[in-house]
């Protein structure tokens, strides 16, 4: 009997996690019987093995993974496509990703993480200041991310636990931080896996100099480049080379938490009801997950930081805007 198992993510660091882990441990998980295929891969990139070319039903990529498949050994198929966290209800792509995967496997499994609104909505934010797509302050976009529908589980997963033909598991976030993500999603999964030691390589995330930093240089960056696109390949390569400056200046050492105690018991208020349904509906009990509310905000200001920071901040927002300028034509 062969087993799929699908890992569809839960937020975009989430998800990094898990393709960094699969990337370390391929042939660990070779030799234990789990096969991650080639075909429908992405691109090599910084972010480790992702799928993501079978978030389509259709497609070449499918065709090969089935004549991958059909020539390998192993019990247990491990796909990572973080895109179909998202598809909606159940709609026809749906059906029919779910179709292809139940011609893959006897048995097929999908695995998500779970994670408080309060920290998703705070790694949400992070990424966005890195990757330059905003300059502005957290408590500036609270009330558009307070009512994105996305954090809400009940609305975003039930296609996979209610109107799916498929196996579906929820992982609470501190189980699945608390491990190597790759062993925590097959054993949640059913697939017994030796001992995995913790990813060589973790998620690059911004702490509080840094987001002040990068703040500043996108806000930068948009005055002085005309048509400024974050998501121009330019800018995407110029942002990552960027974070690993940050890392480097020891700006990805600490946590940033932006959030107030106000703003955290009105996010509390905001999913709480909504949650509970959720988990008793996949768990059978209540909310289980801690709201971290006591936590004191990290966020900074530029004008409060110590004048060797300030010096450190200004080089680092010179030399990124001359080196996204050059990337693309423009001198700034």
């Amino acid at each position: 009997m062969r087993r799929a198992v699908v890992f569809i993510g839960g937020s975009r660091d989430i998800a990094t996690a898990l393709q960094l882990a699969v990337s370390g441990n391929v042939h660990a998980l070779a030799r234990a019987g789990v096969v991650v295929p080639k075909a429908g891969r992405r691109a090599k990139g910084q972010s480790g093995v992702s799928h993501q070319k079978l978030s389509a039903p259709g497609g070449p990529d499918w065709g090969a993974l089935e004549r991958e498949l059909a020539d390998a050994g192993g019990e247990t198929v491990l796909l990572v496509v973080p895109a179909l966290l998202r598809m909606g209800g159940a709609t026809t792509k749906q059906r029919a990703v779910v179709k292809r995967l139940q011609g893959l496997a006897d048995e097929v499994c999908v695995v998500s993480v779970v994670a408080d609104q309060l920290t998703l909505i705070n790694e949400y934010y992070v990424h966005h200041v890195a990757t330059w797509r905003t300059s502005a302050r957290l408590e500036d976009l609270f009330s558009k991310l307070f009512h994105n529908d996305v954090f809400v589980h009940e609305r975003l997963l039930r296609p996979w636990y209610e109107d799916s033909p498929v196996r579906y598991v929820a992982l609470p976030y501190q189980t699945y931080v608390d491990g190597n993500p790759v062993q925590v999603v097959l054993r949640a999964a059913g697939v017994s896996v030796p001992e995995m030691p913790p990813p060589e390589a973790g998620v690059l995330t911004l702490g509080s100099v840094g987001v002040e930093a990068n703040r500043l240089l996108s806000t930068y960056l948009r005055a002085e480049i005309p048509d400024f696109r974050p998501d121009a390949k330019p800018v995407v390569e110029a942002s990552r080379a960027a974070l690993v400056r940050a890392d480097k200046l020891g700006w990805c050492a600490d946590d940033f938490w932006g959030w107030t105690p106000r703003a955290a018991n009105m996010t509390l208020a905001r999913f709480d009801a909504s949650n509970h349904r959720f988990a008793r509906a996949v768990w059978s009990t209540d909310w289980p997950l801690a709201y971290p509310l006591g936590r004191a905000s990290t966020q900074l200001d530029f004008l409060d930081l110590d004048v060797p920071v300030v010096d450190q901040v200004h080089q680092y927002v010179v030399t990124m805007a001359r080196r996204t300028g050059v990337a693309m034509g423009v001198h700034t």
